[in-house]
């Protein structure tokens, strides 16, 4: 008798750990701009759904804003989220998101601050990447018009990132990196810097005192001489 319910106890134990450990699959409504805050976030092209760890399920906060097409997500954990399209993300508190597949998109909008990370490849028309607060951004693709701010000790590293037309801001103690094939407008201020590829059409600097604008004619020297600048910067912000 006792090792029948000994065996039966076991059994029931097993079964609740394993349900309690899967991954939990939801689907998702329509969404135009995300809200991340904290957590480890990968961003694919798909039906829109979230799938995360079940163990995870009470640390999750997760609020759907129908209207707005709006979904605010705060995590500690790894979450993976499937989208069909997307114009805006906001990524706090130290979160990171990595989107590996290429995004396809018309507009998208990249704003990262408080110490958090991107990591991303996309295709699009017009992307904006936005970094501030000691936080980071890698950025490869295409684009057509591409707008880049920088500040409070940050960095977006879109060195390969084919644009047609940039517009890039460096300030506070940042830095920027970027490549442009028709026209490239350019500030670097506040003890920043900003480093550019190639050879735009049309070509438009600014630069104050203290801060660096600096010409790779190829990527790959750049790639062997800006290890230092990035260890710089990477190593302040703890990535």
């Amino acid at each position: 008798m006792k090792t029948k319910f000994f065996t039966c106890f076991i059994a029931i134990l097993l079964s609740f750990s394993f349900a309690y450990g899967q991954k939990i699959e939801k689907e998702l409504g329509e969404i135009k701009k995300l809200d991340l805050t904290g957590g480890i976030y990968t961003l694919k092209q798909g039906d829109s759904k979230i799938i995360y760890n079940g163990a995870n399920d009470e640390i999750l906060n997760m609020i759907y804003y129908s209207i707005k097409q709006t979904l605010n997500i705060q995590t500690s954990s790894n979450v993976e989220l499937y989208l069909n399209d997307i114009e805006n993300i906001n990524i706090k508190e130290v979160a990171k998101l990595s989107i590996v597949d290429t995004f396809f998109t018309n507009y998208l909008k990249i704003k990262v601050d408080e110490a958090s990370k991107a990591d991303i490849v996309v295709n699009c028309d017009t992307l904006e990447l936005i970094a501030s607060e000691a936080s980071y951004i890698k950025a490869s693709g295409r684009c057509k018009y591409l707008k880049i701010n920088a500040d409070e000790a940050s960095y977006v590293n879109a060195a390969k990132l084919e644009a047609q037309c940039a517009n890039v801001l460096a300030s506070e103690a940042s830095g920027a990196s970027v490549i442009a094939s028709d026209s490239l407008n350019i500030t670097a201020k506040e003890a920043s810097y900003i480093t550019y590829f190639g050879k735009p059409n049309h070509l438009k600097f600014t630069k104050e005192e203290f801060s660096f604008i600096i010409k790779f004619y190829s990527l790959n020297f750049y790639n062997k001489n800006n290890v230092m600048c990035e260890m710089i910067f990477c190593g302040a912000l703890h990535f």
